[in-house]
């Protein structure tokens, strides 16, 4: 019944039929649905030129056996997002489609979607305010954004051209200061503002900064880990980074630099250790490692990880692993390396 628009149905005497209509479908009337939910993809399917339901404008129905509320709809297809007239209604009760998603349904945002106003903000007024020196959080933070947002559009797309040019209007510290020692740092380009006054240092880079081996110093960290309940690999990162305090006169740009390097050297092993086991790309691994936030839903960048796979090299170690399972159980295993280990070293980096 692809072609019908109006469809109208009594099961009040006879059982439900198993019929779908198709994307011309404007209204739907039924008397007498039995069940107890209603789902809308096993009345309405999309052919295969059609997407959505664009004439859509009503659902209808009269003394339904099980269905008291709006919530025992479940709207699981895509129906028309510009319109704003479809109705709803249940016997003498009525509601639009966008009071049934308000009250009726908790909409997942994506976390992408979420963070794209202060990410275009942050950088468009560091581009108007040329003059001002800012961190290179700055930058750092659009190319994450607008790497994805290439992704979502057009995956052939090469975002590289667009970086350059923002860079260039864009005007970030650098700091090519180097520390001569055994283990060298390297602080090209380093993420600090040039005003003292105006950075809002975090109790740990403070204590980093006046860290000088004695036992007063040491015990302050050792009681700040315990405070804050550090993991073991956190603190273990942490005492790397004293004991390069200790051989060097490193200056606090170079704290910095020497600080992030140490955990995001232990997040790309995390991640390159996943990638081996589970045969997904390095790179799109560490694009949703970075913009991964503690408990958020869905994973960022998920799709494209899944879409690195490569079955079968894989199958090779774990012939138990079908091709249907294999990419569910690696979303599960990167949701557990994400929630337990990355987390707390994006926390640090970040701090």
């Amino acid at each position: 019944m692809k072609n019908i628009e109006i469809l109208r149905m009594d099961c009040s005497t006879t059982e439900f039929p198993k019929i779908t209509v198709g994307n011309d479908i404007k209204e739907i009337t039924i008397t007498g649905y039995p069940a107890e939910t209603l789902k809308f993809s096993s009345l309405m399917k999309n052919d295969e030129y059609s997407l959505g339901f664009p004439k859509f404008k009503l659902l209808q129905l009269n003394s339904p056996d099980n269905i008291t509320s709006f919530s025992d709809l479940d709207i699981d297809i895509l129906l028309d997002v510009f319109s704003e007239n479809i109705k709803l209604i249940i016997d003498e009760q009525s509601i639009s489609i966008e009071e049934y998603y308000k009250k009726h349904r908790n909409v997942e945002v994506n976390p992408f979607l979420s963070t794209t106003k202060e990410v275009i903000e942050k950088t468009f007024s560091s581009i108007i305010n040329s003059k001002e020196v800012v961190s290179q959080e700055v930058i750092s933070d659009f190319e994450g954004w607008y790497c994805e947002l290439s992704e979502l559009i057009d995956k052939d797309s090469d975002p590289n051209l667009f970086l350059s040019i923002v860079k260039d209007k864009i005007n970030v510290e650098k700091n090519n200061q180097k520390v001569t020692s055994n283990e060298s740092v390297d602080t090209e380009v380093v993420s600090m503002p040039k005003s003292k006054k105006d950075i809002s240092y975090s109790e740990v880079d403070r204590l980093l900064f006046s860290y000088d081996s004695t036992e007063k110093n040491y015990k302050e960290m050792i009681t700040y880990f315990e405070r804050e309940q550090k993991n073991t690999t956190v603190i273990s990162i942490y005492m790397k980074v004293l004991a390069l305090i200790n051989k060097q006169n490193l200056t606090e740009t170079a704290i910095f630099k020497v600080k992030e390097e140490k955990f995001k050297q232990e997040r790309d092993n995390i991640i390159n250790d996943f990638s081996k086991e589970w045969f997904v790309s390095t790179d799109e691994l560490n694009l949703s490692a970075s913009q991964y936030k503690k408990g958020i839903d869905p994973i960022p960048g998920i799709g494209a990880v899944i879409d690195s796979r490569n079955y079968e090299e894989f199958k090779n170690n774990h012939p138990e692993v079908g091709k249907f399972k294999y990419p569910q159980e690696m979303k599960k295993a990167w949701k557990k390396v994400l929630e337990e280990q990355i987390v707390m070293l994006n926390e640090e980096i970040a701090s």
